[in-house]
């Protein structure tokens, strides 16, 4: 007689012995397995008297319980056997509840013995961990989707037989017969639709270059955006354009690919029509690590006698906004056409200098040197005429 090991295992909560022989091979009880791990009755009859009584042998077994320790006669099938069995059998959907049962008690069965059953899946699950099976952009929505939570009921969709959360936001609804309103059982995905991002930076970007434009934003790589973004003639500015260091790589760009050798065009303004980025923002995010004008470009050589050194810039910075404009010494409509623009370093220092922010809202800030002559030549002739009639 042949000798067995004596042991357990558990599936979906419920314990069942199994019986190894003597050459490794295990062997399970058919009616205990049918009954408690697949949640149906046990057809014993008609596998014993078919071809598949190969895989079935009668052992006398004791099942250590408080009501006998008698041996007993049971029909066991061996682990190659039990495999066909959960490769084939199916859930039946005469009752529903029922069908659902059989269904998760199957799915689980199969877990355990490592069977691929595509068509053999819980209706609901808690949890999903595993996105590997799905296309990249419904992956980017449920990684995005804040609202997912341990809390999330995930419904499987009768058509792909993938799961996504039980809500419009993949299901459509259905109108019953008493006008209620039901989710669908199949994605919206499969109904043509596609999904949409909770995010809605994701979604525009989606959008304009779909997920070629999300990956690259994602890597940083700031040179492929650019370029989707030039070919679909966008004006979205992704948040990545705003580093100071991306964005000097952009310009350096533009100048050597589009500008080329014309110098003209080489400014804030010009190049601010393929980043999308306002000059005077640009000019603030990127400081003077770049010579580069606003509006028009700077010559790389200048003569001495044209610079304006940052202390004079200084003492006009305070005659305009501390001696003329607070005291009313110059009516503002007077400067306003003339002032023009102010360097970056001029509106670096009214930062530094003038704490009230608000008149140089009035002004817009370049390099034209010609207009601060004729602005210093104002303020001290309207400062001579005030000293002489206080004499």
């Amino acid at each position: 007689m042949c000798k067995f090991e004596q042991a357990y295992i558990t599936i979906n909560q419920n314990q069942i012995p199994v019986l190894k022989d003597e050459n490794n091979i295990n062997w399970y009880p058919m009616k205990m397995f049918f009954e408690r791990i697949l949640f149906r009755p046990a057809d014993i009859k008609s596998y014993r008297d078919s071809e598949f009584s190969k895989y079935m042998q009668v052992i006398e077994f004791i099942f250590n319980n408080e009501f006998s320790n008698k041996p007993t006669k049971t029909w066991f099938v061996n682990e190659k056997g039990l495999k066909i069995i959960l490769k084939n059998i199916n859930t039946g959907q005469k009752h529903k509840i029922r069908a659902r049962i059989r269904e998760q008690y199957l799915y689980e069965a199969c877990l355990f013995f490592n069977i691929q059953r595509p068509d053999v899946r819980p209706k609901y699950k808690k949890q999903v961990t595993d996105l590997s099976e799905y296309d990249e952009w419904t992956k980017i929505c449920l990684e995005t989707d804040f609202e997912i939570s341990e809390k999330t009921v995930w419904k499987r969709c009768n058509s792909c037989n993938k799961y996504f959360p039980n809500n419009k936001k993949y299901f459509n609804t259905k109108t019953l017969k008493n006008k209620q309103k039901v989710l669908r059982s199949t994605c919206k995905k499969c109904h043509n639709k596609n999904f949409k991002s909770t995010n809605p930076d994701i979604q525009k970007q989606y959008n304009i270059g779909g997920v070629e434009l999300i990956n690259s934003i994602k890597k940083r790589h700031y040179l492929k955006s650019f370029q989707i973004l030039m070919e679909k003639s966008s004006s979205y500015v992704p948040p990545l354009f705003y580093d100071k260091n991306t964005l000097i790589q952009l310009i350096k760009y533009i100048k050597k690919e589009i500008i080329k050798n014309d110098k003209s065009k080489y400014n804030l303004k010009y190049i601010s029509q393929f980043i999308k980025i306002s000059p005077l923002k640009m000019s603030q995010i990127i400081g003077n690590d770049l010579k580069i004008g606003t509006l028009k470009s700077l010559e790389t050589k200048r003569k001495n006698k044209n610079i304006i050194s940052k202390t004079k810039i200084k003492l006009l910075c305070k005659k305009i906004f501390v001696n003329t404009i607070s005291s009313n010494k110059i009516n503002i409509p007077e400067i306003k056409p003339i002032i023009g623009i102010i360097t970056q370093n001029g509106l670096h220092i009214i930062c530094e200098e003038i704490k009230n922010i608000r008149y140089a809202k009035l002004y817009k800030f370049t390099n034209n040197l010609k207009e601060m002559e004729k602005i210093i030549k104002i303020i001290e002739k309207a400062d001579k005429k005030n000293e002489s009639k206080s004499n």
